[in-house]
């Protein structure tokens, strides 16, 4: 039985949690809240952290307990999208207030390096902070080993998996009734890349291992990055039957009812250290075929139904081998396997490091 609460407890003030600033705060993506809200004695602040003029940002920083970069580019890049000497100014004068003003500085390396345009001075704002950072976080250990390599970081490096998507998305309709909609035919199979269209993704080897699955067909389906030539796509798209294109953004019904029109997801990816889309595919119970990176390598490992990985020359055979698994079978092991990447386990193996680099920096922000 709790004991009943005194009235010098009721007046003491209780102790809040930590606030840590997402940078960039791109709410919109689930990963974020996921995170935060698995922390305990941890929150996600709200809004952007102005980082000009200096009082602007020490006015905001006395709010906030630590700096959490996510995709750190779309920062030391600046407002204009690329790398310029000012802009790299701008990052390490914030870098350095944070560090005056004894705040952590965290660092969840999703990519190496950007997708796209990756410049000289992208390694440089890597490695600046990777030199301010307290803790970088990783999501296999063969990321960690290469972001100490190529970061020379002066904090610890962890591995955290990343997390699924819990109940973000909605159920999916009934599938044939989504074939339909979109012209596939719901008696043969359909494998599907769902995602951003982004060129590191793999659509040219998707496209010749179809050409040696007779019979079966591909959905892609997803906005086109700014930087992605979807004229090429559908033109190579257009020289063999059986590919379907939806070039446009997904609601997250869509999200969910084209994974469950699918058979089978394919990630033929060529240079990532992490995937939001892996875990989506397994949230929504969809066995996958990926390229052998060593991310999904790790992510996939002993769990042969829910997913396999091959290279750009045998993605055919391994495609027809995971479609001759009973469908429910691959479900159900896609199902589990997202379930060993719950967020309170991924949540719970960094929290330790986050709480500790927390407490032992700066006393805790008070705030009214």
């Amino acid at each position: 039985m709790t004991a009943a609460m005194s009235e010098d407890d009721k007046a003491r003030p209780q102790e809040q949690p930590f606030r840590i600033q997402p940078m960039p705060n791109w709410r919109e993506n689930a990963y974020l809240d996921l995170f935060y809200g698995h922390l305990d004695g941890i929150e996600a602040a709200s809004g952007t952290l102005p980082t000009w003029p200096p009082e602007a940002l020490r006015t905001a920083m006395a709010q906030i307990d630590a700096l959490h970069f996510h995709w750190p580019e779309a920062i030391w890049r600046g407002p204009s999208g690329r790398v310029t000497a000012k802009s790299l100014i701008d990052f390490t004068r914030l870098l350095t207030e944070t560090r005056r003003m004894k705040r952590p500085i965290f660092w969840t390396v999703h990519n190496l390096r950007p997708h796209e345009g990756a410049a000289t001075g992208d390694w440089l704002g890597g490695l600046l902070l990777g030199r301010f950072a307290d803790l970088l976080i990783c999501h296999d250990p063969q990321t960690a080993k290469k972001a100490r390599a190529r970061f020379h970081p002066r904090g610890e490096v962890v591995v955290m998996p990343h997390g699924n998507y819990g109940n973000a998305f909605p159920p999916s309709r009934p599938a044939d009734g989504v074939r339909r909609e979109l012209g596939l035919d719901p008696d043969r199979p359909v494998l599907s890349i769902i995602g951003l269209l982004r060129g590191y993704k793999g659509f040219d080897v998707a496209l010749a291992a179809l050409r040696d699955l007779p019979g079966v067909q591909l959905l892609i389906a997803g906005t086109p990055h700014e930087t992605f030539d979807l004229g090429a796509l559908k033109a190579a798209a257009a020289a063999q039957s059986d590919v379907h294109i939806v070039a446009r953004r997904l609601s997250e019904q869509e999200l969910s009812d084209y994974h469950g029109a699918s058979d089978l997801v394919l990630l033929p990816y060529r240079n990532i250290t992490g995937s939001g889309a892996l875990l989506t595919a397994l949230t929504l119970h969809r066995a996958v075929v990926t390229s052998d990176l060593p991310f999904f390598s790790w992510m996939l490992e002993g769990h042969p139904a829910a997913g396999r990985t091959a290279r750009a020359g045998t993605l055919a055979e391994t495609i027809h081998a995971m479609l001759n698994v009973p469908a429910d079978e691959r479900e159900a092991a896609a199902g589990r396997l997202a379930s060993r990447y719950d967020w309170s386990k991924c949540a719970a193996s960094v929290a330790p490091a986050l709480l500790r680099h927390l407490a032992g920096t700066h006393h805790r922000v008070i705030r009214e």
